[in-house]
């Protein structure tokens, strides 16, 4: 029987990518994203996320006579794209990420028209292994006008 020391060493892959639904946060209300690292092979440092967003939207409106009316009934979608950067200890599930984006939204509005820039201050819980991954935070909309924002999400790192 032949030894091979390498086939006793037991590779493990760093999970660093998220897929997640998000409600707030970059997507304006509620969005799918996809979030990872640059470095293949680290849980924290530099990344991007990028997402697709939906919600439905009735625009209030004013008829010829000066009475506000509902609008006809709209899917409104969003592009949520950013950078952003997780730190934490290298062995604890616990990050923090800070990070700017923007967001294009197909239905713009006089205050904020179709395009947004956001920052966020978000906590992460990443298990290190992967699985089960949630995280809350700040999400100001920073461009073209600061408005605070907030978001909360749920998915799965692998």
């Amino acid at each position: 029987m032949i030894y091979n020391p390498l086939s006793a060493q037991e590779t493990q892959r760093t999970a660093n990518k998220i897929l997640y639904a998000e409600f707030g946060g970059l997507g304006f209300l509620n969005s799918i994203n996809f979030s990872s690292r640059f470095s293949s092979d680290s849980r924290h440092g530099f990344g991007y996320r990028a997402g697709l967003g939906f919600m439905l939207f009735q625009p209030d409106l004013i008829d010829s006579e000066g009475n506000p009316y509902w609008g006809a009934t709209r899917l409104e979608t969003s592009i949520p794209i950013g950078l952003n950067y997780v730190f934490g200890k290298i062995d604890s599930p616990h990050t923090f990420e800070f990070g700017v984006g923007v967001t294009y939204k197909t239905v713009g509005t006089l205050a904020f028209g179709n395009v947004l820039g956001f920052s966020s201050f978000t906590y992460r819980r990443m298990p290190i292994n992967g699985g089960f991954s949630w995280h809350i935070g700040v999400t100001p909309i920073i461009f073209p006008l600061f408005y605070p924002w907030a978001g909360i999400g749920a998915g799965w790192v692998f």
